[in-house]
């Protein structure tokens, strides 16, 4: 990992299944102590860690409809322009 100016690092994140650059990015748009203080992103811009929460089934992959409302009512917009600081990769 190397530091970047802006507060963030940057470097490859390498498991069984995965092998990406990364970026991890302070999160600017942090509101509460519950929200994380960092952002984890690869290098197609894809969050790791950004859906909602789930729950496993065997090997189904199951949503319950208060994560998915939770988890839609901090991406919520006035306008179609709105750009979340968070969502401005």
């Amino acid at each position: 990992m190397t530091k970047t100016e802006n507060g963030g690092f940057k470097g490859t994140l390498a498991t069984m299944n995965l092998k990406k650059n990364i970026s991890i990015l302070p999160n600017a748009a942090k509101e509460t102590d519950a929200q994380p203080d960092f952002r984890v992103y690869t290098e197609d811009h894809v969050e790791i860690g950004g859906g909602p929460i789930y729950r496993k089934h065997g090997r189904h992959v199951r949503y319950h409809i208060d994560d998915l409302s939770a988890w839609s009512n901090l991406r919520k917009m006035d306008s179609t322009s709105d750009v979340r600081t968070s969502d401005a990769r």
